[in-house]
């Protein structure tokens, strides 16, 4: 069963929810990927254009999607949305919710998250699909203040959602997978004890899913 049992260790349940969301999303990333070359001016089909290219005819695309997705953009970097904290009807005062606004202003000017929320509302108007990540590091190496970060993800795509959520922020997600290719080098130097060859490969993968190569793996 690729369903996780209560039996199962933590690795376990994540590849099968891993499982469940990519077996889950395979058509619309493939269709995603689609709209992504189509933006970047392949819009042409394949057999048209080599059977021009063969024809010694001209094979020219006027693409004017970016046009249209930089209408939407340009508001965005013109007006970008903020976090806005507002006191509740329980007694709270103007002033701490003034006091979280100015936390959280602090934070988007650290992160820059003006990149990020453009990023987010540039890939949703491209694939339907648009994400950040809001995550906490430490500020220094070695000690244990930490700060909270959003972060820019540039490829909604290695973003793997809970499919049963039904909210359209997600909010309702169970879990929710990052996916990022770490050089095969850095990932045997941080995790000296899990050994690549042990990953899944065969029926056990995930069917479309890397999960390393000659250079990279899959965390």
């Amino acid at each position: 069963s690729s369903s996780p049992t209560q039996g199962d260790d933590l690795h376990t349940i994540a590849m099968k929810h891993a499982n469940e969301a990519w077996t889950a999303e395979t058509e619309n990333f493939d269709n995603a990927r689609d709209d992504q070359r189509f933006y970047a001016g392949e819009q042409w089909l394949a057999d048209a254009k080599q059977e021009r290219t063969l024809q010694n005819r001209p094979v020219i695309t006027i693409n004017r999607i970016p046009g249209f997705v930089k209408q939407v953009t340009g508001d965005v970097r013109k007006d970008t949305p903020a976090i806005k904290v507002a006191p509740s009807k329980d007694g709270a005062s103007e002033e701490v919710a003034e006091i979280y606004n100015g936390l959280i202003r602090n934070i988007e000017n650290r992160s820059n998250a003006k990149a990020a929320y453009v990023q987010a509302v540039e890939n949703a108007c491209i694939t339907g699909l648009g994400v950040f990540r809001i995550k906490t590091e430490y500020e220094n190496s070695g000690d244990f203040d930490q700060e909270i970060v959003i972060e820019r993800i540039v490829d909604p795509l290695a973003v793997l959602f809970d499919p049963s959520a039904k909210e359209p922020d997600k909010s309702d997600a169970r879990y929710v997978f990052y996916l990022k290719a770490m050089p095969k080098e850095v990932f045997e130097k941080t995790f000296p004890d899990h050994a690549v060859i042990g990953m899944p490969t065969g029926p056990n993968a995930i069917q479309g899913l890397v999960w390393y190569s000659m250079e990279s793996v899959t965390i």
